[in-house]
């Protein structure tokens, strides 16, 4: 197993009477389907369907967690509790009070890592109470582990540390989009390709009326992809236009990351949704690549 602790957390504890409520016509997910102990991926929109966040939402008895990592912290806050009016419902900031690690378990050790925080929370675990959450961040199997502020993962769980470049590295390659790297306010959601925070039978939302309307069409005006460029040691700069072979402009870089060891970079690009302007090579601050879809 490998792990990484992702900086900056955000998390809130959303208490009161309304806060299913709110937080259902807040968010993208069906939030009124959850039950104590459940949790799911919702996004926060604008009303013209771009991302203002995404959260990991955690229903407890006597609250919801709701957290994200990255982006800044004042901004997403406001537009998580930006339609609060007369509703009774109160947001507490607990960032402070807790850490995010992220486990990648590739070798199948997920029933290990379950079995160490099973012994750690039958032996006490000291003070330290934490959330294990199937989240796939950078390939599947991943986890979070949100815990107390004080808990020592290292001496605690067996996992070798990774670096955020490696990490961000596995991501990209693996096409997992993420806030605010990929997904915000720049973009449509749904331009991400990836539906899994939607609940598309769910009631009304912010943002739902842009999503319904490229859902019936069936496609989004721009697609996120996932780029190769091989023989290349240095990552390619977010905003660089990406060209086909007859050197027209269909996209642009939106973040990249390398491996200078092997020299290959992966790269989300936002490209126009038209299959037929994708050559085969794509062509993005000097260097040749082509859409990878593995």
């Amino acid at each position: 197993m490998r792990y990484i602790e992702l900086k900056p957390l955000h998390l809130w504890w959303v208490i009161g009477k309304d806060a299913e409520r709110y937080l259902n016509a807040r968010l993208t997910n069906n939030i009124k389907l959850l039950k104590t102990g459940d949790y799911c991926l919702a996004a926060a929109l604008s009303a013209q369907g771009r991302t203002e966040g995404l959260f990991v939402v955690v229903r407890q008895e006597d609250k919801f967690i709701v957290y994200t990592v990255g982006g800044e912290k004042e901004k997403t806050f406001a537009s998580l509790r930006k339609f609060v009016v007369a509703d009774r419902v109160e947001f507490f900031d607990k960032s402070a009070e807790h850490r995010l690690f992220h486990v990648i378990e590739r070798d199948g050790s997920e029933s290990k890592l379950e079995k160490e925080l099973f012994l750690l929370k039958e032996s006490g675990g000291g003070t330290t109470s934490f959330l294990s959450l199937s989240i796939d961040r950078a390939e599947a199997g991943g986890r979070d582990i949100l815990t107390d502020f004080d808990f020592d993962f290292k001496s605690q769980i067996c996992a070798s540390p990774i670096t955020f470049e490696e990490f961000e590295f596995l991501r990209i390659k693996n096409k997992r989009p993420a806030f605010p790297s990929e997904l915000n306010e720049s973009s449509l959601f749904l331009e991400g390709g990836w539906s899994e925070p939607i609940a598309f039978n769910k009631g009304c939302y912010i943002g739902q009326e842009v999503v319904e309307k490229i859902t019936a069409i069936g496609e989004a005006p721009r697609v996120l992809k996932v780029l190769c460029f091989a023989n290349c040691s240095h990552k390619i700069s977010a905003d660089e236009r990406v060209c086909n072979d007859s050197g027209e402009i269909i996209g642009k870089i939106v973040s990249s990351a390398t491996d200078s060891k092997e020299r290959i970079c992966y790269a989300f690009a936002l490209l126009r949704n038209d299959p037929n302007a994708w050559s085969s090579l794509l062509f993005a601050g000097g260097v040749a690549g082509e859409i990878y879809e593995r």
